[in-house]
């Protein structure tokens, strides 16, 4: 069940069977009376949005399709389908969010009630479970089951993300504070984490690619023509979490905190970072 709440005493709840119930609240919180039903989905309801300004109420299933309706009338005024099952959706006219089974957050721009595809973000490795919206900095925060958030600057212009690795479970909820400069996050083991936004971050580096180490050069396992003609054994490969550089377990034998990627928790670096954050620490912080 998915719910959301107007500053007009309207409560907005959406159900496994696909409808939209409203409710509007009493005054002292006591009691609640149903106004008006929607069936909407095929699916399950998996996220909802009240735009006040606009008087449109959004609506994204596990059918894959995005509707929106007028919630003056509760005339169906458009609509949108993905490739992917829809998890998450958030929305700040006339801009629509919305997170897929897939890994991947699709951005919708609305204009007289057509969706136009913005563009699509593509960085998680499974599927969305929360999104959340900061307006001040137009930031979009991502929650995913692969245990990560990602921090998108869609404002900024210049497509930057930056990881934030805390949880070592599925990311469940994601909640932004932007007067306070905050993002909170809860995973499935009850771990609650506060966020602080307000200091500096560095992008995290792409993962490069490599059929021997970047750094001693022995091949990997799955290069069988230089393990023949070395006769040598391959090795497992792992990648440094702040160069991205493709390294053996000896290359990379080193494991830090790094908090302005995000790295809350400690990651595997190779030798040669881990030289350089001894060497000159005030670089690192």
């Amino acid at each position: 069940m998915k719910s959301k709440f107007s500053n007009l005493s309207r409560l907005l709840v959406g159900l496994i069977n696909g409808n939209v119930h409203e409710f509007n609240v009493a005054d002292d919180f006591n009691s609640m009376s149903e106004t008006r039903k929607w069936n909407i989905h095929a699916g399950p309801i998996s996220g909802l949005g009240f735009a006040l300004s606009s008087e449109l109420i959004f609506s994204c299933s596990r059918d894959k399709s995005v509707v929106w309706h007028c919630s003056e009338n509760s005339s169906k005024l458009g609509s949108y389908h993905l490739e992917n099952s829809c998890t998450a959706m958030v929305i700040d006219l006339p801009f629509v969010f919305i997170g897929d089974h897939g890994g991947h957050v699709t951005v919708l721009r609305i204009v007289d009630n057509q969706p136009n595809l913005v563009s699509k973000l593509s960085a998680h490795t499974n599927s969305i479970t929360s999104l959340t919206w900061d307006g001040n900095k137009k930031v979009l925060y991502s929650g995913s089951s692969d245990h990560l958030i990602i921090m998108w600057d869609i404002g900024g212009g210049r497509g930057e993300a930056y990881e934030l690795n805390g949880h070592n479970g599925r990311v469940t909820t994601l909640c932004a504070a932007p007067a306070a400069k905050r993002v909170f996050s809860a995973d499935e083991h009850g771990k609650l984490m506060c966020w602080d936004m307000n200091c500096k971050r560095v992008e995290t580096p792409e993962w490069k690619t490599s059929d021997c180490c970047e750094k001693c050069n022995q091949p990997f396992f799955w290069n069988l023509q230089a393990m023949w003609q070395r006769k040598v054994v391959g090795l497992r490969q792992h990648h440094c979490r702040t160069c991205g550089s493709a390294v053996c377990g000896s290359c990379c034998d080193n494991w830090t905190t790094y908090p302005p990627m995000g790295y809350e928790t400690k990651v595997r670096i190779c030798n040669d970072c881990n030289a350089r954050m001894k060497d000159n620490p005030q670089n690192f912080k």
